[in-house]
């Protein structure tokens, strides 16, 4: 038997539609690469903050749509959620449309927001999500009050950035 109906080739789609990169959306995979990886991490933080998708569709076809020409959605935070200033456009410029008008890669889109956590500390009382591990996010998608503390993003950061690194080494 033959495997070509399950692998991946030259312009076909792969990835999950509601973090999907524009350029992922449009099967050009050669456009590929770390500001896609922001786009997706872009989508995860809007998620986070708002506690919803930055476009939701009743198909796949209509979301990839929306991740291609839909204008870039505002952040407006959940009511019981505060977010260092700057956060929203932050996370803005992580879903613009175009790899080149995004943080060029996670080392880069980290000294932004370093810059903005620098002197935030959470509101009195506040549970500050530390790190982002799973149970931690769908906690949060579950409409947890936990703040969303700049460890938490960076540490999103850090990881796409090491993963990029390794695949650097192998290319």
């Amino acid at each position: 038997g033959s495997d070509v109906a399950n692998k991946t080739g030259a312009g076909m789609l792969f990835g999950t539609p509601a973090y999907m990169s524009p350029e992922q959306c449009r099967g050009a995979s050669d456009e590929v690469g770390p500001a896609s990886d922001i786009y997706a991490l872009g989508c995860l933080f809007y998620e986070l903050a708002t506690g919803e998708l930055p476009f939701k569709a009743a198909t796949p076809h209509k979301l990839l749509m929306q991740h291609l020409e839909s204008p870039i959605p505002e952040v407006v935070t959940r009511s019981a959620l505060t977010l260092p200033l700057g956060t929203g456009p932050f996370i803005q410029k992580c879903l613009s449309k175009a790899p080149e008008d995004r943080y060029s890669d996670a080392g880069a889109a980290l000294k932004i927001l370093e810059g903005l956590t620098e002197d935030w500390v959470p509101p009195e009382g506040g549970r500050l999500v530390a790190e982002s591990t799973a149970p931690e996010i769908q906690a949060l998608r579950e409409g947890d009050t936990a703040e969303i503390g700049p460890e938490a993003l960076a540490a999103a950061l850090h990881g796409v950035d090491e993963a990029a690194a390794r695949r650097a080494e192998v290319e």
